[in-house]
């Protein structure tokens, strides 16, 4: 995998985040639902883009969700 593309694909980003792709869905669908039934989400949401039924995951928006679902500065 080229770390510097700008834009991964969900495969990609699973494997540069140590999570499967289904872990992945499974927080973007949770964070989709939290909004729906409780019209609002506190926090940065997972960044993805959906294109053609096709996920794909903006890398530095990535490296920022890292860091603040952690907590830590790298």
């Amino acid at each position: 995998m080229n770390i510097n593309k700008k834009l991964l694909t969900l495969n990609e980003a699973s494997k540069y985040i140590n999570l499967s792709e289904e872990e992945i869905l499974k927080i973007i669908y949770e964070e989709e639902k939290q909004i729906i039934t409780s019209h609002g989400f506190t926090g940065r949401r997972f960044p993805y883009l959906k294109i053609n039924d096709k996920y794909y995951v903006p890398k530095d928006l990535l490296d920022e969700w890292i860091k603040d679902a952690s907590g830590k500065s790298y």
